[in-house]
């Protein structure tokens, strides 16, 4: 429990609006109940905390799988109360579900003040955040941007002419525009270019010092 309370507090402090601290916090509540309760004898029950990998995808339930195994493997549960804070629900359930059962799911969600404002604000983080960018984000463009795609070839076959072409397919084009820019945003192309062509443009710098270092 010490390693818990020192691993929520380092990420409170890191990151104060992170669901992912009160979902840890959440556990060691249940914990506390679970003792108050006596149904168990007292060392019977662990906190474990897993993550996964910032990268969301194969990498990310690999790294879960990794931890889940060594908690396995040194804890040894029969059973299982996964804690979470609701955004990962889906994809985390079936891992640990094939190795150990889940007699219990606990959903933390923060209580916060309605209003417009405080869902703007949700929907603002949501969006700053690289992993549910591409996680919620991502599928809604690639909706826009297929249908869109389809009514452009459909167009030019249906058109007799270059100007009912241009005429009905300036609405799918917006929406083909829009779910490029949105594939852009989702998966954070516009860091990942300027990253390669800064690498890039470091590598022929030191390209050029080489060749110069060798014609001196």
């Amino acid at each position: 429990m010490d390693a818990c309370y020192k691993a929520a507090a380092a990420l409170g402090t890191a990151d104060p609006e992170d669901s992912d601290t009160n979902a840890l916090y959440a556990a060691m509540n249940i914990y506390r109940q679970m003792e108050a309760d006596g149904d168990n004898p007292p060392g019977s029950f662990e906190v474990a905390l897993i993550c996964g990998n910032k990268k969301v995808g194969y990498k990310s339930d690999e790294a879960l799988v990794e931890q889940l195994d060594r908690v396995i493997e040194e804890v040894k549960p029969d059973r299982a109360v996964l804690v979470s804070d609701g955004a990962e629900d889906e994809y985390i359930y079936p891992i640990i579900s094939s190795r150990v059962p889940i007699i219990s799911v606990r959903k933390v969600y923060v209580k916060q003040a309605p209003g417009v404002e405080g869902t703007f604000y949700i929907i603002q983080k949501t969006l700053e955040d690289p992993q549910k960018k591409e996680r919620f984000l991502a599928p809604i463009a690639w909706i826009v941007l297929i249908i869109s795609a389809v009514y452009l070839v459909v167009n030019m076959y249906d058109c007799d002419s270059a100007e009912e072409y241009v005429l009905k397919s300036t609405t799918p084009l917006i929406f083909f525009i829009v779910g490029v820019l949105l594939i852009i945003y989702s998966y954070s192309l516009d860091d990942r270019i300027h990253n390669l062509i800064k690498r890039s443009d470091r590598d022929a710098l030191d390209l050029i010092f080489l060749l110069a270092g060798m014609a001196s």
